[in-house]
């Protein structure tokens, strides 16, 4: 059994409250976004590069918490939240990840936790550099998010 390296995002947990109105924007775009970087524990871009090279795989997890959202008041839609786009996880690369295994999924009206876990051989896709927010029909919602240290194996 090998050991894992972790390297853990500058910024793991804001403790920020995100507001999201558009269905289209990267984490990165809104306002108050950012891309989340891997610099500060001196884990640059030469480090990350050597542990993709020499690990076998990778993996890292993201936490998104709904903590409100407010569906329009408005007799012609109904009342209930309906999710009109997933959370989708970007890599370093800025590829999309296709299919994120889903851990947990709670995020109800408009409140709880989804958890998204990525495992790849591939490991020159991660780590998640950006995320495009929940999204429902006709609401904004607001959220938060952890993002995981990216272990190497």
């Amino acid at each position: 059994m090998g050991h894992n390296t972790c390297v853990y995002p500058d910024i793991m947990n804001t403790n920020e409250i995100y507001t999201n109105y558009d269905t289209t924007q990267k984490f990165s775009q809104i306002d108050n976004g950012h891309r989340i970087s891997y610099d500060n524990e001196g884990a640059g871009s030469i480090q990350l590069r050597f542990l993709k090279l020499l690990s076998h795989g990778a993996r890292q997890n993201f936490t998104y918490s709904c903590l409100d959202a407010t569906a329009p008041q408005r007799s012609d839609i109904p009342p209930e939240l309906i999710r009109t786009n997933g959370i989708k996880l970007y890599g370093y690369n800025t590829a999309e990840f296709k299919e994120p295994q889903l851990i947990k999924d709670d995020c109800k009206e408009g409140k709880g936790e989804i958890v998204l876990e990525i495992k790849t051989s591939r490991t020159e896709r991660l780590p998640i550099s950006d995320f495009q927010p929940l999204s429902y029909v006709e609401a904004t919602h607001q959220f938060s998010f952890v993002v995981g240290p990216i272990c190497f194996s």
